[in-house]
């Protein structure tokens, strides 16, 4: 059985199959895979780079 995605991470279909996790915090890729369990992998084991996460934040005017 697959778990539900993780909400912190967004799909992206290529047209070659594979998938893109994508990271809503800091908006890197993660991983690019055909394999489910590869993407979960991935996300759990993802940090995010502090830098870039205040980069964003401060392009979109967030500051938590």
């Amino acid at each position: 059985m697959v778990s539900p995605p993780d909400r912190r991470f967004v799909h992206r279909a290529n047209r070659d199959g594979s998938t893109d996790s994508i990271c809503k915090d800091c908006f890197a890729t993660v991983c690019t895979s055909a394999w489910e369990t590869e993407l979960g992998h991935a996300e759990r084991t993802h940090v995010c780079d502090p830098s870039l996460v205040a980069r964003f934040r401060k392009i979109a005017g967030r500051v938590d």
